[in-house]
This record gives structure tokens, sequence and C-alpha cells, in this order.
């Protein structure tokens, strides 16, 4: 792979993380059920995993560019 699809591999997974995130507020925005615990779901986890893969992926394009 190259530092270009890197980079918009790297992009698309921040937008990803951006929409999951933003998803998380909407939807859930730190309510709190009827039994008092905080709501959770499936949309903040998947808003990390892809944020650590988008910088991940970001990082790995930075060394092929310098690499070549």
């Amino acid at each position: 792979m190259g530092p270009r699809l890197l980079t918009t591999l790297a992009i698309a997974l921040a937008c990803l993380s951006a929409l999951f995130g933003l998803m998380e507020m909407v939807m859930f925005g730190g309510r709190i059920g009827d039994t008092g615990v905080v709501q959770d779901s499936l949309f903040m986890p998947l808003t990390y995993i892809f944020a650590l893969l988008s910088a991940v992926f970001f990082v790995l394009a930075i060394v092929r560019k310098f690499k070549k």
C-alpha cells in the first residue's frame, strides 16, 4: 500500500470515528436510565476503535512517505 492509499484510508476511518461519536452524543448523550445506570451503546467503542486505526494508518503513511 502506498502513502496515498494509507492516507485516504486514515481519513475515511477518521470520518467514521467522528460519525459514530456524533451518533453516540445524539442518541445516548450521557442519559441515565430508569435504574440509575448511564446508558451505553456500541457507538462509543467504535469511535475509539476507528480513531485508533486512523492514527495508525496516518503514522504508517508518514513512515512510508519518508522511507522512499
